[in-house]
């Protein structure tokens, strides 16, 4: 950017750029796993889900916080700008916080600092929370223990970048069995767990999100792991 204007905290990291526009806080709250089994007939693990539904959104993100047990995000449905987001875990009835970060909005108050693109887009104002990214990392490892182990004092959320969806269609005594699952995340005080292990001929212990057939239909043994590895966004929600 040879013209305008960029403020910086002390580490030089670029808090706000007039030409890009800050995610800030739009709505948070706690929703809670259904007790209803959304699974197929015939499947080994129960999958329960909630739903969040955000309206008048432009391009939103939802960040997770669950301690109970893993939740994974399963997909996101858009109806004009109302985003439907899916939230599944193998456990039932339990809550989890939430809070979706869009593009920077004007607020109710009148007064403050704002800042504004070449576009006449709201790039930041003042009176809006504005996403505290702390980093970013894959899921990895087992789930035995954490991922990573966060800076004590503050609370923090995850945005789950992708499903990462791993799975094997193997022969069990010529019975075709369908292993599948997904990447997840729970939190554990300041200790985030990404497990993300190896698919093989069994369910691995601490896969986040199960899934699991005895019959799958299938004639051909077949495996597939996505090439990237899911990453996590971790975001401080410390007072949001």
């Amino acid at each position: 950017m040879p013209v305008g204007m960029q403020i910086k905290n002390d580490n030089g990291d670029i808090c706000i750029d007039e030409e890009y526009r800050n995610f800030a806080v739009k709505t948070s709250g706690s929703a809670t796993i259904g007790t209803t089994n959304i699974n197929a007939v015939g499947a080994v693990y129960a999958i329960y889900k909630a739903d969040i539904a955000v309206t008048n959104c432009t391009s939103p993100m939802l960040a997770l916080r669950a301690t109970t047990d893993y939740v994974s995000l399963l997909g996101t449905a858009v109806s004009g700008s109302t985003y439907t987001f899916t939230v599944a875990s193998n456990t039932s009835n339990f809550s989890f916080d939430y809070w979706v970060f869009d593009v920077a909005a004007l607020p109710a108050d009148t007064f403050g600092f704002e800042v504004y693109n070449s576009t006449g887009q709201l790039v930041f104002h003042s009176s809006s929370k504005a996403m505290r990214v702390v980093s970013a990392y894959d899921a990895s490892g087992t789930g035995g223990t954490p991922n990573v182990s966060l800076a004590a004092g503050s609370t923090y959320a995850v945005i789950q970048g992708a499903n990462g969806w791993r799975f094997r269609d193997r022969s069990v005594i010529g019975t075709f069995r369908y292993t599948h699952y997904c990447a997840g995340h729970k939190f554990a005080g300041t200790d985030l767990y990404v497990p993300y292990p190896a698919i093989g001929t069994v369910m691995p212990a601490n896969a986040p999100l199960k899934i699991d057939h005895y019959a799958s239909g299938s004639t051909v043994e077949t495996s597939f792991t996505p090439p990237q590895v899911p990453k996590f966004i971790v975001v401080n929600v410390t007072n949001f």
